[in-house]
């Protein structure tokens, strides 16, 4: 009999070294596989968030592209002004060299140029493409009359002097002592870039 316990002893010693071993196998595969598909989920949330990265970057970027040529249909546009009004200005110059420019012939040319319509058609298109950049502007700088407003848009676009002196229908003089006075409106020290100022506005 005592032969016998001792056998059951060492069959039940012998089990219950193999359930540990088991037991052990079983918790290892389970942390193995826990580990395993952590890492797997790290790395798809990873992958993830550098795929939403890239497509906001490549979104961005064609946000950038589509602003950059409606800046530049907008300055053609103006271009297109400038030399409506250049080429009527040499019209003029011509007749005054030949003494044919009579008084109607002048109003003509002179209301032309300063067609309202112009830049009321101008002003339609640039809101389209900058829609926030008018009404900042007033809101933050209430001072500022039309004149400076459109003074800006030119600006804004990268226009010279010259060329926005001729959309405004003012000489170059006279231009540069409106951007001293929108300056002041605007409260911007002298070493502030005007044109880089108003590209950050909308």
């Amino acid at each position: 009999k005592q032969k016998e316990s001792q056998i059951k002893e060492q069959r039940l010693w012998i089990a219950l070294q193999t359930l540990s071993i088991i037991g052990f196998i079983v918790l290892a595969v389970a942390a193995y596989r826990f580990y395993r598909l952590q890492h797997i989920k790290k790395k798809l949330e990873l992958e993830n968030a550098q795929l939403s990265q890239k497509a906001e970057k490549e979104r961005n970027a064609r946000l950038q592209e589509e602003l950059a040529l409606a800046d530049r249909n907008l300055t053609i546009k103006a271009l297109q002004l400038y030399e409506k009004n250049e080429a009527l200005m040499d019209i003029r110059h011509e007749l005054e060299k030949e003494s044919k420019l009579d008084k109607k012939v002048d109003k003509i040319i002179d209301n032309t140029i300063k067609l309202e319509e112009d830049w009321e058609d101008f002003k339609k298109h640039f809101e389209e493409v900058h829609p926030q950049f008018f009404k900042h502007l007033q809101t933050h700088y209430n001072k500022l009359s039309q004149n400076d407003l459109r003074h800006c848009a030119y600006i804004r676009l990268g226009l010279d002097n010259k060329q926005i002196a001729h959309l405004m229908s003012v000489g170059v003089d006279s231009l540069k002592v409106s951007r001293t006075r929108l300056r002041k409106k605007l409260e911007l020290p002298i070493e502030t870039d005007l044109f880089k100022f108003l590209s950050d506005i909308g």
